[in-house]
Parts: C-alpha cells; structure tokens; sequence
C-alpha cells in the first residue's frame, strides 16, 4: 500500500503530466459538449422548418376546405337541396297513411318552413313548386286508423 508521502513524491514528480491529462480531459469534454449543442441546433433546425412547411400545407388545406363550403354557388345547391328534400317528405307525408290531424299538422309545419327560408334568403330565386300527383287508385288513408267505434 502506498502512504501519502509516495503519493504526494509522484505528484510533485509528474505534476506537468497530470496538468496536461486533466487539460486534455477539459478539452475533450468542451468539444463534445460543443458538438451536441451544434447537433442540437441542426436538428432543432430541421424539425422548426418541418413543422412550419407542415402548418403551411395544414392552414392551406383548412383554407380551401373552408372555402369550398362557404362557396356561395355550392351554399344554394346545399339551401335548394334541403329545400328540395322537404318538399319531397311533404309529398311523402300527403301519400303516406295517417289522420287528418297528422297531416295537418304536417301541412303548417311545411308553411312554417317556406316563410323561414323565404325570410332568411330574401325569396331571389322563385321557390319549388308544388306538383298535385293524382292517382285513379288513391285509397281514403283517414279510414285506416279511425278506431272500432269510428267507423
């Protein structure tokens, strides 16, 4: 084993030896610390101009898709196919089997819907008409679901 009066004899021997290792150790570690950060950077670097050409390309395909839809000409084909549509559930309604008060009340809900649109859309474009379907073969729907003593 070795006393402390070896140990401080080698020291004081190579004392420029040591100096130097430790220096050299300090070198080292700098460059690598330097290195990483460089490293870091770069990839820092690359990720930000990813992310930012991925926001780009994001924002203009939001853009486009907003615009797509907020389209005045695809909102009146999208107003005139709702439109439409419910005319279509009206005819359904008046064929379809029920009492009168039922389709009644079909009747002034379908009112009720056209004074709506007219008043958001300010009627510019004349409104669907209405078609009479006539058929030699219509049955009397009110008779169906009239009660035993109704009859």
């Amino acid at each position: 084993m070795t006393t402390d009066e070896e140990f401080e004899a080698f020291v004081a021997n190579n004392r420029d030896l040591i100096e130097r290792m430790i220096e050299t150790q300090k070198s080292a570690a700098r460059e690598f610390v330097d290195a990483e950060r460089d490293a870091a950077r770069q990839a820092y670097g690359h990720a930000r101009g990813f992310a930012d050409e991925s926001r780009a390309r994001a924002e203009d395909l939001a853009r486009t898709a907003y615009s797509a839809f907020t389209d005045p000409e695809v909102q009146r084909h999208f107003v005139n196919m709702g439109l439409e549509f419910f005319m279509g559930m009206s005819a359904l309604m008046e064929r379809a089997p029920m009492p009168a008060p039922v389709r009644d009340g079909f009747r002034s809900t379908e009112a009720t819907m056209k004074d709506a649109a007219c008043r958001a859309h300010e009627c510019r474009r004349e409104a669907p008409k209405r078609v009479e379907i006539v058929s030699d073969d219509r049955r009397d729907a009110d008779g169906v679901f009239k009660g035993v003593g109704e009859r």
